[in-house]
């Protein structure tokens, strides 16, 4: 949702379905909501309501921005003209902190947009990731 291009979410993996045995099937829809991911749910109507609600991440070019490959983050910058927010992917089990300079001209405080928590700073930013958790930063 968050990348460049067109989001693709094949049938169930917003409720978290997998495929049967063979990893390239799937079983039929998983219909009852007792049986379905709420909360993977939830985060995928989170994610669809921000790309609406942003068009820089919609329309927004993609520039390499603060990766630790080493230690498994990923972090990129979405930017339409003056609009730049900053997303950071902690894909490891260990919880990640490192400081940020600046990005966005008008940025005093960082707010993340999935929890609402806020980065003060002037002109750098201490931020941590929980393991395997992210933040958009805006």
């Amino acid at each position: 949702m968050t990348y460049i291009g067109m989001p693709m979410i094949y049938y169930g993996d917003e409720v978290g379905m997998e495929g049967a045995t063979d990893p390239h099937c799937r079983l039929p829809m998983v219909w009852k909501e007792q049986e379905q991911n709420t909360a993977l749910h939830a985060w995928y109507t989170q994610l669809i309501s921000l790309r609406k609600q942003y068009e820089v991440l919609r329309k927004g070019a993609f520039r390499p921005w603060c990766t630790d490959e080493a230690r498994n983050v990923l972090g990129y910058i979405r930017c339409s003209g003056q609009d730049q927010m900053g997303l950071l992917i902690n894909n490891s089990p260990n919880r990640y902190q490192l400081e940020l300079s600046r990005f966005r001209s008008d940025d005093n405080v960082l707010t993340d947009l999935l929890t609402g928590a806020t980065f003060p700073g002037t002109g750098r930013f201490l931020v941590e990731i929980e393991p395997f958790g992210c933040l958009m930063l805006y």
